[in-house]
């Protein structure tokens, strides 16, 4: 499943996108997989993917990132 945010304030020139993807097993052992991709709408960003040993530990640290997001003003992005 993959979840995009933008928060954008042209008042503070703040243009920025949050994407979540949760890859579920990876190939090579038994760890989910969950990438975090983040940066200026309109640049490359940044990656990181974070490995779980269950899938209900990452489906919480889901719900934890997107309440970070929320208090930032971060909106799902529909556009897409």
């Amino acid at each position: 499943m993959l979840i995009k945010l933008i928060s954008i304030n042209h008042e503070v020139n703040r243009n920025r996108f949050y994407e979540i993807n949760d890859l579920q097993l990876s190939l090579w052992d038994d760890n989910y997989i969950l990438e975090l991709h983040w940066g200026r709408i309109g640049t490359q960003g940044r990656k990181k993917a974070l490995y779980f040993n269950s899938e209900n530990v990452m489906i919480k640290e889901v719900g934890r990132r997107l309440q970070i997001r929320n208090r930032h003003n971060y909106v799902i992005n529909e556009s897409q």
